[in-house]
């Protein structure tokens, strides 16, 4: 009998329209599978939830590459920014609607995702915003440096998101690595990686005066935003791609001896 351990990202497990579309191949791949690598608690949970018969499963978290780290300290720009795709899900309305709440005209929110249907419509609607088309900036398919650039240069980064859909939560690490303090919605596996009032801030999600609150906190205190992003930057050390694959390297050995 062949040994087969499958790596279960999130979205597979915790996005229901996924999972309804290939419910079939899901639970056929799940219950062949002799052993399961879940990249968080909660993808784990969700995985346990979907499977009939005991199944060991470990969990190892995805890993952030040192790319982010900056080379020298960096300028930063009185930006809030934002790294995803733009589906209702993600709280980019959330976010855009907190902005609004904010007294400071002299910061702007930067927005990076992938070109669609979503990013359409909230182009149209800043644009047609009197108080936003002049400090909100929409990116789309950017290059892999200009990325990297893009956390560096912000200020805040925020991660909204506003169903239980999110998996792990890469772009709060790449933030972090980056020496971006993070917001981010108490939800799914995000508060697995981000600590409130440790190496970041976490407010509930869907709550635009919850998050205008948490980004009127940082924009008016420096000295927290250095604190965040200081243990966000020692954060990132458990998450260190070299650790990462060691780790998955003993488990298969473990797995193939049993």
């Amino acid at each position: 009998h062949k040994k087969m351990c499958v790596t279960i990202h999130g979205a597979e497990v915790t996005q229901l329209s996924i999972y309804k579309r290939h419910k079939a191949c899901v639970q056929k791949v799940l219950q062949r599978a002799t052993s399961l690598l879940a990249v968080s608690e909660f993808t784990k949970s969700n995985a346990l939830s979907k499977i009939t018969d005991p199944i060991k499963i470990w969990v190892v978290p995805n890993g952030v590459t040192t790319d982010f780290i900056p080379a020298e300290p960096c300028k930063r720009s009185k930006t809030i920014l934002y790294v995803g795709d733009f589906h209702p899900r993600k709280g980019v309305g959330t976010l855009i609607e907190a902005f609004k709440i904010l007294e400071p005209q002299n910061w702007s929110l930067r927005l990076i995702g992938t070109p669609g249907e979503m990013d359409v419509q909230i182009q149209e609607s800043v644009i047609s915003d009197k108080q936003l088309r002049h400090r909100v900036k929409i990116d789309v398919n950017l290059s892999y440096s200009e990325l990297i650039h893009a956390y560096q240069q912000a200020s805040i980064f925020v991660l909204p998101t506003e169903r239980e859909t999110e998996g792990f939560g890469i772009v709060a690490l790449e933030a972090m690595a980056a020496g971006c303090p993070v917001i981010a919605s108490n939800i799914a596996a995000i508060p697995e990686i981000v600590k409130h009032d440790v190496n970041g801030l976490l407010f509930p999600p869907g709550d635009v005066n919850a998050l205008a609150a948490a980004l009127d906190n940082l924009l008016s205190d420096e000295s927290l935003r250095n604190r965040l992003a200081r243990v966000g930057r020692t954060t990132i050390d458990r998450y260190n791609w070299d650790k990462i694959a060691s780790r998955t390297a003993e488990i298969y050995e473990e797995i193939l001896s049993a």
